[in-house]
């Protein structure tokens, strides 16, 4: 019979128990032992067995089906259950928006794996609070692995998360893999280059750029327009401060009242947050698009929004970062070594059917 130290059996053997089950001794599917089966093993009251066994419940290790009894669960949270760790002070919230939609949708529509969302208004601050809900889950062993959209930088959380090394933490974006920490990364270079051929596919030659400061494309951006043999000037690749979008709009217009052998004849806008003021411009200018423009803004898919005017779209499947974040954390568990995955750079799948659609707006503008 296994010793349990007085005063913490509770605590003791629920972690027995909970080991047993993540070990294999007791495997997925198996009926749980009975509060008799228990008792010849370990030496406590009923109470304590029932405690137990509804934590055991709580935390998703064991199932209950009427008239047959208790059995361990086929799915268990710390292998399936993928915490994402979101905060809401980032410019980026946008997209992680739909980074947590895409998550909530595998739930909707898969069983083998489950996202759950953990948010925070600012974790930079020092309040050991903000992590509570995190830690107890953590505590419990709920969660397989984390993900997290930025660099955990707080001490705070990085103690936390130090209290916890069995469980990985994906991180997003192409920093240096110094820690050992695997990755998901998208490739802006991809992105530029498929804007780039589209330009000169529809045998345009000069190109402008519209952005916020800081995107990752605006690294590539000269480099792949002279890849592609396409024109473009320093002064038209203006970076836009993010609290100054106001300023897209004028320089937009500035663009297009060049003559017409001087001005840009398409539009890289490398933020979907820039589109409606760009778009503006294009219709105050009175110039035609697809007829004299060509417009391609960088989206990350889905997205349902239409634009107003015909826009080529290339971005990055949001279901392919949650599909890669899955792929993650089975390698870790399957023993691989970290590694990074790269989410490659697209077109818009339904493109066709949106530019005609924009197509029909756009003769009703000009009308």
């Amino acid at each position: 019979m296994v010793d349990l130290k007085s005063g913490k059996k509770r605590l003791q053997l629920e972690e027995e128990l909970k080991n047993e089950i993540i070990s294999g001794k007791l495997k997925p599917g198996d009926r749980f032992p009975t509060y008799e089966e228990l008792s010849q093993r370990y030496e406590a009251s009923r109470a304590t067995f029932h405690y137990v066994l509804n934590h055991l419940k709580r935390d998703l290790y064991t199932v209950s089906v009427e008239r047959s009894g208790t059995f361990v669960a086929k799915r268990l949270p710390c292998r399936a259950r993928i915490g994402m760790v979101f905060r809401l002070d980032e410019t980026e919230t946008d997209f992680w928006h739909k980074i947590y939609q895409a998550a909530m949708r595998y739930n909707r529509t898969h069983s083998d794996y489950e996202f759950v969302v953990f948010r925070s208004r600012i974790l930079q601050v020092p309040l050991k609070e903000e992590y509570h809900e995190l830690q107890d889950q953590l505590k419990r062993q709920m969660l397989a692995s984390l993900f997290f959209p930025f660099i955990p930088e707080s001490k705070n959380l990085l103690d936390l998360l130090d209290g916890f090394p069995a469980v990985p933490r994906i991180l997003f974006e192409n920093q240096k893999m110094e820690n050992g920490d695997p990755r998901v990364c998208l490739s802006p270079d991809q992105s530029v280059r498929l804007a780039m051929q589209h330009f000169k596919r529809e045998k345009i030659s000069r190109v402008a750029a519209i952005a916020h400061g800081g995107i990752p494309q605006l690294a590539y951006f000269l480099k792949e327009a002279e890849n592609a043999g396409l024109q473009t000037r320093r002064e038209w690749l203006v970076p836009v401060a993010r609290d100054l979008d106001f300023a897209v709009e004028n320089f937009t217009r500035l663009l297009l009242t060049l003559p017409p052998d001087q001005r840009p004849q398409g539009l890289y806008i490398m933020d979907d947050n820039l589109l409606n003021q760009v778009q503006r411009a294009v219709i105050a200018s009175g110039i035609r698009v697809p007829q004299e423009l060509k417009l391609v803004c960088h989206t990350n898919f889905p997205d349902p929004t239409t634009p107003v005017l015909p826009v080529e779209r290339v971005g990055y499947d949001v279901g392919a970062i949650v599909q890669a974040i899955i792929r993650l954390t089975s390698m870790h568990y399957a023993g691989a070594p970290a590694q990074k995955i790269i989410i490659p750079a697209e077109y818009e799948r339904d493109v066709a059917d949106r530019t005609t659609k924009t197509e029909r707006i756009q003769k009703a503008v000009n009308h």
